[in-house]
Parts: structure tokens; sequence; C-alpha cells
């Protein structure tokens, strides 16, 4: 997906459920307290993580969507496991069916 925001994708994944006659009602977020580049598949995952400014974003997010009256559900991340911060690129609830989405590395 060509979006630079995570705030453009929730705004994206809302407009889908909208055509498909849904609302958004809950999500699932994972805070990013052990975020860290462990591995680099992609371009931009050079250089040094600013972990006060992920936790700001994420929490920006957060507030962005809760006032959407969306539900956030939150868990804890895993030491370790890096990408679970993205836990919202795994997959999308359609009527009552599961998107899983297809990752192309199998670090996600």
């Amino acid at each position: 997906m060509p979006y630079s925001s995570h705030k453009a994708q929730f705004i994206f994944y809302s407009k889908m459920l909208q055509a498909a006659g849904q609302q958004l009602k809950r999500v699932l977020m994972v805070p990013p307290k052990h975020y860290n580049i462990e591995y680099k598949i992609n371009p931009w995952m050079g250089g040094l993580i600013d972990k006060n400014k992920a936790f700001k974003q994420w929490s920006l997010l957060k507030s962005a969507i809760e006032k959407r009256g969306v539900e956030v559900l939150t868990m804890d991340q895993v030491p370790g496991l890096s990408d679970q911060v993205f836990v919202c690129h795994s997959g999308l609830v359609l009527r009552n069916r599961v998107y899983l989405s297809r990752f192309r590395h199998k670090e996600r």
C-alpha cells in the first residue's frame, strides 16, 4: 500500500468498510514499548529509532481512532517481537469474514 502514515491506512480501511456498508467498531493496537529495527526488509528501515517520537505518534493515532468512536483494544508488546507493533496490518474482519495479510518477508 502506498501510504506514508498509519493514519492514512486507518482512513483507507474505514472507507473500505463504509463502502461495504459496515463501520469500523474496534481495532487492536500494540504500544511500541520494545520497538526496534532488528533486520532490514526495505530501504526506509535504516537508522536509529526515536522511541519517544514513536510512542507519541502511536498515542496520537490511538486518540484519532478513539475520536472517531472506534474502540481501541491494546495488548502489551513482547520483547524481541519488534514487528508486533504493526498488528493492525495482520488482517481485517469484514461481514463476519477475516481477511489475512500475506506478508512478503518471513520475518513479518
